[in-house]
């Protein structure tokens, strides 16, 4: 049975491939390439050249939300996309984009620039799933943790359905339909190494409240097997992500848009996927 990510008048075949989304980080301190798309055009030429590697999604982020990063204003993290976005939309009409973003005010900003999905790394609001509905997007729903408690005692993966299903229902509330909803385990994110391990492993369980299921653990420590820098951690990389899209993600959140993707479409051959 097909399952299909509706995002405005992007209808994403999850049934059919593995989506590539690439990550374009507008900060100058996320923790491996902060500073490096911080210019506008830098910015754009480098969507480009991951829409050519095989991104089929640019995901564009304007706030760090590593470990221990200092939280933005809205305002600020209008002044970073507000060069950006128009133009990546004007210059590349056909590309699906989303916007990595927790304040629905960014979020009205981005859905009039064209921006079809909404990455919501806080879980979703009320707020957010009201845009979200009224322009007709696609939500990720993250699972965030609790970073006050990363001990690794809690039943993590009980704690994910919890929150996924309540979100699902708040959305539905809202007005979103279940084709338009995406769920991320929130890798990296209020969790211990071993709970992020064990929501990777619980892939096929998580994967099924949405239309769509998000993996996002692109150079994170969790693909850190000794001191590895982030930039170094292609392989462990890839090697986590082909474990989850075996598992059943189907959109891998990555850096390495390149080798990600031949990554991806190496195993969709295997089983015998063909968008």
């Amino acid at each position: 049975m097909k399952r299909l990510f509706k995002c405005r008048d992007h209808i994403l075949d999850m049934s059919a491939k593995t989506y590539i989304m690439g990550i374009l980080n507008v900060t100058p301190d996320s923790f491996s390439d902060g500073g490096d798309y911080i210019d506008a055009g830098a910015a754009v030429e480098h969507a480009g050249q991951m829409l050519a590697d095989g991104a089929d999604i640019i995901d564009i982020g304007a706030q760090s939300t590593r470990p221990g990063s200092t939280v933005i204003s809205a305002d600020e993290e209008r002044n970073r996309l507000e060069t950006v976005l128009p133009r990546i939309a004007r210059d590349f009409p056909d590309a699906v984009l989303s916007v990595d973003t927790f304040y629905p005010d960014i979020a009205v900003i981005a859905a009039q620039a064209g921006v079809h999905i909404i990455n919501d790394v806080s879980g979703g609001s009320r707020d957010m799933f009201d845009v979200a509905a009224k322009y007709g997007m696609g939500m990720v729903i993250m699972h965030p943790g609790d970073p006050n408690d990363i001990s690794g005692e809690e039943d993590i993966i009980k704690k994910a359905e919890d929150f996924f299903a309540l979100k699902k229902t708040m959305a539905l509330m809202a007005g979103l339909s279940g084709e338009q909803l995406c769920f991320d385990p929130g890798i990296g994110f209020g969790k211990s190494h071993e709970q992020n391990l064990e929501l990777i492993r619980a892939t096929a369980k998580l994967s099924k409240f949405g239309s769509a299921y998000l993996m996002g653990l692109s150079r994170k420590r969790v693909t850190d097997t000794g001191n590895i820098p982030p930039k170094k951690r292609l392989g462990s990389t890839i090697s986590l992500n082909t474990a989850a899209q075996l598992l059943g993600a189907n959109i891998l959140r990555v850096h390495d848009v390149f080798d990600s993707a031949a990554a991806a479409r190496a195993i969709d051959a295997l089983m015998q996927k063909h968008s």
